[in-house]
């Protein structure tokens, strides 16, 4: 696969967007010596190629989603194609294509599980190039480190105190918080003065804040791998925390069905990669290790903003 090439201004711009997502245009072309125009296009290329998706970062559960789970499909047909279909469906927090006969996993959120499963069967299981599909639903997380989360201080908590109004305002904002005020109040059909109030609000309190995440598979020499775990005995737990403790693994999950546990985990290159699971079967309670690969980004991931379960601290 050829890489993206980001130079030296998408660096900068992203690198501001960042530190402050709602950064203007205007004053992102300053530090970086372009025009607004100029840098409005940038952005635009890079948000229309997929490499770059900026939204806001909040706590599922602040969505009414307390339930997430790993969908796998068996699908022949082209990938891109389902991707277009499903890109702006809200319950779609990620998705990838695998190195696997299970060649398209995805993240999905729901407020319970006959939700998630009610959305898994209306979308993907009438599709005639879906030949399988399996369902995994996260049970507790024991570690949680993103791209929006890189020395970022602590989760923000989830809130309960949103009306049916706010949480609205809040689901907008996540797939476009650098949205103004203007187009917001338009697209909710509420009261410009209250729509700029509360969404300053939502800012101010860390109910939301702005994450740029980047299709690190498409612009780093990098590989990203999917890790399914099967633990046994007393060492469960303490195996658990072993694999946590990697510095390769981002995500560690403990999961409902015929796995105990999936890990997301970055490596420089294969044998990286083969040396990180030789690692992880070798620690005691691990009782088998399946590596999937990640081939290529099909929706880049909601960061979501998750603490590890206390139990695993």
């Amino acid at each position: 696969m050829s890489r993206y090439a980001l130079d030296r201004i998408d660096v900068e711009m992203l690198d501001l967007l960042r530190a402050d997502g709602r950064t203007p245009f205007t004053a992102v072309a300053q530090a970086v010596g372009l025009s607004p125009d100029a840098v409005r296009a940038r952005y635009a290329r890079l948000v229309g190629d997929g490499v770059v998706r900026v939204i806001g970062l909040v706590h599922p559960k602040s969505l009414g989603y307390n339930r997430r789970a790993s969908v796998w499909l068996t699908y022949h047909g082209n990938t891109d194609t389902l991707a277009k279909q499903v890109r702006d469906l809200q319950n779609i927090a990620f998705m990838t294509e695998t190195l696997s006969r299970r060649n398209v996993l995805l993240e999905v959120v729901g407020r319970d599980d006959a939700e998630v499963a009610d959305f898994v069967t209306a979308t993907f299981r009438s599709l005639p190039e879906v030949c399988a599909v399996e369902i995994s639903s996260m049970l507790e997380i024991v570690k949680w480190q993103t791209q929006a989360r890189r020395g970022s201080a602590a989760a923000a908590a989830p809130t309960a105190d949103l009306d049916e109004t706010e949480t609205a305002l809040l689901r907008v904002l996540i797939h476009n918080p650098r949205a103004n005020y203007r187009d917001l109040a338009e697209q909710l059909g509420e009261p410009y003065w209250w729509v700029r109030r509360r969404t300053q609000a939502l800012f101010a309190e860390g109910i939301i804040s702005v994450a740029v995440m980047v299709d690190r598979l498409s612009t780093e020499p990098t590989l990203i791998a999917n890790v399914e775990l099967r633990l046994h005995g007393p060492e469960a737990a303490s195996a658990l925390r072993a694999i946590a403790a990697m510095d390769e693994v981002a995500l560690l999950t403990v999961n409902s069905g015929h796995i105990d546990a999936v890990c997301e985990v970055t490596c420089a290159d294969d044998g990286h990669l083969a040396r990180l699971g030789f690692a992880i079967r070798a620690v005691p309670g691990v009782a088998d290790v399946r590596i999937i690969p990640y081939v290529r980004t099909l929706i880049l991931p909601m960061p979501w903003s998750i603490d590890p379960d206390p139990a695993w601290r």
